[in-house]
């Protein structure tokens, strides 16, 4: 399969966000690499790839991060942590060892928080899914000039680089589910990424100014319930059993100190969330 038949993380989501029709890199090369939020575009197809009913390639690779070393096997929010630090930063990577030619991405490897499209990056869920002596075969080489001076030492962590996706079988998921490529979503030329779908630095605002008044509240739902007069569409989850969910799945991924805080002074917290 030549690259012409291939589609990268990277352009996928660039497709996804800008409504464009799915093309592979070589006819619609997108250089940029800035930090894209589309965390929501991207979960459906995501989750088509953890099913396997997309083939992904990737080159198999140890990366080594700019991040203190994980004494213990890192939790996901670590790795989520990691993740919003490795898209946001072009220097993160420090060093790099992959295999030569791409091999498929076995399904159990896929998961959201693993997956760093910016770079074309997914981390393996499990690196235990994996021969061992494969992985000690890759030589990591430094890919920055001066190593930063720090008193912690840097992790090393299994991942797939140069991750691309069957051309025919996203744009085949595209077609069966009415995404042409994606509900119009806002995007800012002047920077890369989506609009955000809420004023978030005002809720957080808003919550952290009941949190230090001593506010406390009976469940998500009350939290909820009290950011209404603040929402673009107070309607829009009517009906949802969850409806705080996109309030939970922004502060974890951008402000997860205060996500904590709330759960604190929530009386019944969702172990789930």
């Amino acid at each position: 399969m030549s690259e012409f038949d291939r589609i990268s993380i990277l352009n996928a989501a660039r497709c996804l966000l800008e409504d464009r029709k799915f093309k592979n890199d070589v006819v619609l090369p997108l250089a940029s690499r800035e930090y894209i939020e589309a965390v929501d575009a991207l979960n459906p197809l995501l989750l088509v790839i953890s099913r396997g009913e997309i083939n992904a390639r990737g080159r198999f690779a140890r990366v080594r991060v700019d991040h203190p070393i994980f004494y213990e096997e890192p939790n996901s929010s670590q790795l989520r942590r990691l993740s919003l630090k490795l898209r946001q930063s072009d220097q993160i990577i420090l060093g790099n060892g992959a295999e030569l030619e791409p091999s498929d991405i076995p399904n159990v490897s896929w998961w959201l928080e693993g997956v760093v499209w910016e770079k074309s990056i997914l981390w393996v869920s499990n690196p235990e899914h994996f021969d061992e002596e494969r992985r000690r075969r890759l030589k990591v080489e430094q890919t920055v000039e001066t190593v930063p001076e720090r008193p912690d030492e840097f992790e090393e962590l299994t991942c797939f680089v140069d991750v691309t996706l069957s051309l025919d079988d996203v744009m085949r998921w595209a077609k069966s589910h009415g995404v042409n490529n994606s509900p119009k979503v806002g995007h800012n030329k002047g920077k890369a990424g989506a609009k955000p779908s809420e004023d978030w630095p005002k809720i957080e605002k808003f919550l952290m100014d009941e949190i230090e008044t001593g506010t406390t509240w009976k469940s998500w739902n009350d939290v909820w319930f009290k950011l209404q007069g603040l929402l673009k569409d107070p309607e829009a989850s009517n009906g949802s059993a969850q409806p705080y969910q996109k309030l939970t799945r922004h502060l974890k991924v951008h402000n997860s100190d205060l996500l904590e805080m709330l759960k604190q002074r929530i009386e019944t917290v969702k172990t789930t969330l």
